[in-house]
């Protein structure tokens, strides 16, 4: 039986001894599957609800010491280097937020310095430790909930789960996909595109949700569309139709049926063009002189051994699994994947 381990992170391994052990956990995507379908066994509520109600029964509502990893977002908005984790201990849980009230005990790098006392921090970003400073506290069940919790917003969850009342066939056909990814069922270039697809709808998930919150931030009325900012309501607008093209798009991969069918298509397109060696060039317009300038370089940079192609997608550009990624444009940005045996130019 093949095994996906959930073992943290390698900056949490890579810890020094003055860090407590922390509880990791090994199950078959078998296993995984049949956690998650007794959490939304019930029906009742959505996504969100669920695994609200399920944190009230597992999870120990203050006292636990934990290993923090802190995020990307909140390293930026304290100046902290990431990576970089904190011992902390919790000292309430927001089960409708699935987050924690924390107080840090001590910081992995010493020159760091954060508040004592710190609100809002998802549960999935704590580990919780083997020892406990408070011996009454067994922290095992809350260890394997948040395990079970974080694998589903990091692998399998979409932006649009939360508000709805998501079916035990989702969870099968995600955990299908989500082990095809893994085990080689589907190939490489377009997982790579599978992932893209996620971030890419998580990302606007995320903008939505800022503009929201600085909206909240401003006290403006909702009913008053004097009073919002400029061009919200098209943003808003934008960014919603882009979700649900990208929830459109992503039915290719979560159904399995579709997705056998296409990944079919894909991989005779793979066989006829295996043995071609593709540079692909992503710019998204601009002037006659830029496009003549893009033109010049890429004619002294590509000889006549590689296939060029032109594309407006940094995503459709990586699916082509190309030997060389030609980045035309300031504004272009790599997602945040592992590109191997991918080398990547800038044109500016």
């Amino acid at each position: 039986m093949h095994k996906f381990e959930f073992e943290l992170s390698n900056e949490l391994c890579a810890l020094n001894d003055e860090m407590p052990s922390v509880y990791t956990f090994s199950r078959s995507d078998n296993e995984i599957l049949q956690e998650l379908l007794k959490v939304f066994s019930s029906g009742r509520g959505t996504t969100r609800e669920q695994w609200s109600m399920q944190a009230e029964l597992l999870v120990e509502p203050v006292g636990w010491d934990a290993l923090w990893k802190l995020s990307k977002d909140f390293c930026k908005k304290f100046e902290v280097r990431f990576p970089c984790i904190a011992y902390v201990t919790v000292t309430s849980v927001d089960f409708e937020n699935l987050s924690a009230c924390v107080d840090v005990l001590s910081v992995q790098h010493e020159t760091v310095s954060l508040p004592e006392n710190i609100v809002d921090v998802p549960l999935i970003e704590l580990w919780p430790t083997i020892k406990q400073r408070e011996q009454c506290i067994n922290v095992a069940t809350t260890a394997e909930f948040i395990d079970l919790l974080r694998f589903y917003y990091n692998d399998i969850w979409m932006p649009w789960d939360d508000s709805e009342v998501l079916l035990s066939n989702t969870i099968e056909e995600r955990m299908q996909l989500w082990s095809d990814m893994h085990n080689g069922t589907i190939p490489n270039c377009v997982a790579r595109s599978i992932t893209l697809l996620r971030n890419s709808a998580i990302d606007a998930h995320e903008k939505l949700k800022q503009m929201d919150s600085s909206l909240c931030e401003g006290d403006v009325a909702s009913d008053d569309d004097s009073l919002l900012p400029p061009n919200y309501i098209s943003l808003c607008a934008e960014m919603n139709a882009r979700l649900d093209g990208l929830m459109s798009k992503w039915t290719l991969y979560e159904n399995s049926l579709i997705r056998e069918q296409y990944l079919a298509r894909e991989r005779s397109k793979w066989q006829r063009n295996k043995s071609k060696k593709n540079v692909v060039a992503v710019w998204q317009g601009g002037s006659i002189f830029e496009f003549s300038e893009i033109s010049k370089f890429l004619i002294s940079h590509v000889t006549n051994d590689f296939r060029l192609s032109v594309l407006t997608s940094v995503e459709d550009a990586l699916q082509l699994e190309p030997h060389e990624l030609v980045l035309c444009g300031h504004e272009l940005m790599l997602p945040e994947l592992p590109l191997a045996n991918i080398n990547v130019t800038s044109f500016n």
